[in-house]
């Protein structure tokens, strides 16, 4: 399994993009990927119900660490 999704060019240009900066070049070729990822946001969502019952068996405690900035970003930007 990879651990990530997005490379940090992309991950820069969307978050930039969704805290209302121009949509790039890399910004539309990223979201013409997003918009065809079906099999993708399965996975996601797979994703989301593994890290909630980790979470909830106290097994995720420690483990997961976002930056202070990035963070605040992803808040932001949702």
């Amino acid at each position: 399994m990879r651990t990530y999704i997005f490379t940090r060019a992309e991950e820069e240009a969307l978050l930039s993009w969704l805290e209302g900066g121009e949509e790039t070049p890399l910004v539309t070729m990223t979201l013409s990927r997003v918009r065809n990822a079906d099999r993708l946001a399965l996975h996601v969502e797979i994703m989301a119900r593994a890290l909630r019952r980790l979470g909830r068996s106290g097994r995720l405690v420690g483990r997961m660490r976002l930056s202070t900035g990035l963070a605040s970003r992803l808040r932001s930007a949702g």
